[in-house]
């Protein structure tokens, strides 16, 4: 409804029904709201109504929309904190484009709700943690520069955390921006093609909009292009919609949509030909989308059923060995068995080694899980 709205409003109501069908059948976004336990749908979500929020709050000035905007920002990094350095930086652009229309009272406003959108994580990690930003990821962060003096170092490493490196930046958007989606990526080209072409019929608003968001994607592309990830547990470097690439580009994937569509609003004006046309591209993205997030053997939602399914089966089975008091050291299988069962993770440092130690010495049963080992290597 946020994109819809936001979208009625920067164009009409044509384009904005279009580019939410487009954005429902989006692989991308459709594949993880309909799969559980991915922050990242929620935060794209939550940043959307942020973003919609902020809009409004633009154009109608009352001070409780200030408010509910930084309450949607800081519930949306609270879930996905990593993303705080390239949407504060898209916040700040957006702001500075608009400073005419803001206030002191009304950037109060806005920071006093994303601290209280924040403030819950963090009062969790205090309690789990014994430190407010202290998170359950084993980050390589190199703790000593915060005290070191070296602020630039410590910057470099908190946004650009994997570096910059250019010619993975190219493989990363031949293969996820362009190859795997790729009758997402044919619209946007004629789409944009189409918009620089009769770019004099864009407003104002809507050039700021495309400067911002156009200038957000590229945060998201130099930040996650400069990482090789390689999290098929089969097949490491496998272009699949499960692939990490492809939800941490959800907003990039879901920004493009808009000159897409302009573009069949505009073939849906101009007569009957040009509506069968827009239909006829409609009933093809479905189709193509639909394939990918459902039938697609290796990671198709039909294939995750299947797969859930088994998983149910192997839990089962272990829990029959499993003594009263233990703790599963289950690595990437931790979802086979919590919130049911303790679990930990990997062990990895000296202390998680001495805290095993110390489970067996409490006379904890420790035991060690892999989808691979029988039952006697269990």
């Amino acid at each position: 409804l946020c994109f819809y709205w936001l979208w009625r409003d920067l164009f009409d109501r044509r384009v904005a029904f279009i580019s939410t069908i487009l954005l429902i059948f989006l692989p991308s976004f459709w594949y993880y709201h309909a799969r559980g336990f991915y922050h990242n749908a929620i935060f794209f979500d939550l940043l959307l109504v942020a973003v919609w929020l902020m809009w409004k709050a633009l154009h109608k000035g009352e001070w409780w929309r200030y408010l509910l905007t930084g309450l949607a920002f800081g519930l949306a990094i609270s879930v996905r904190t990593s993303e705080i350095f390239w949407v504060t930086g898209a916040g700040l652009v957006w702001l500075a484009l608009n400073w005419r229309q803001l206030k002191v009272w009304r950037v109060s406003w806005l920071i006093g709700g994303a601290v209280i959108g924040i403030l819950p994580i963090l009062l969790s990690n205090l309690q789990i943690y014994g430190e407010p930003f202290s998170f359950g990821y084993q980050v390589a962060l190199d703790i000593p520069l915060l005290t070191s003096g070296n602020g630039w170092s410590l910057l470099h490493q908190l946004v650009l955390p994997f570096g910059f490196q250019p010619r993975t930046i190219m493989l990363v958007l031949w293969e996820y921006i362009i190859k795997l989606q790729w009758w997402w990526f044919g619209l946007v080209m004629f789409g944009s093609g189409w918009a620089v072409y009769h770019h004099k019929l864009f407003t104002k608003p809507q050039i700021n909009f495309v400067i911002k968001g156009s200038l957000a994607c590229l945060g998201l592309i130099i930040l996650y292009g400069s990482w090789r990830i390689s999290d098929n547990p089969t097949t490491p470097y496998a272009v699949t919609v499960a692939t990490s690439y492809v939800r941490y580009f959800l907003p990039l994937y879901a920004f493009w949509l808009w000159p897409v569509g302009v573009w069949l609003s505009s073939w849906w004006c101009s007569g009957y030909k040009g509506k069968i046309l827009v239909v006829g591209m409609l009933i093809i993205y479905v189709a193509l989308s639909v394939n990918m997030v459902i039938f697609k053997s290796s990671d198709g939602l039909l294939t995750n059923k299947s797969n859930i399914q088994r998983f149910e089966a192997t839990r089962l089975a272990v829990e029959k060995l499993l003594k009263p008091r233990r703790v599963i050291v289950a690595g990437i299988t931790d979802k086979f068995f919590w919130p049911e069962h303790p679990v930990i993770i990997n062990p990895i440092t000296i202390n998680d080694y001495n805290g095993l130690k110390n489970l067996v010495r409490a006379q904890v049963a420790v035991y060690n899980f892999h989808t691979t080992w029988s039952k006697e290597e269990f």
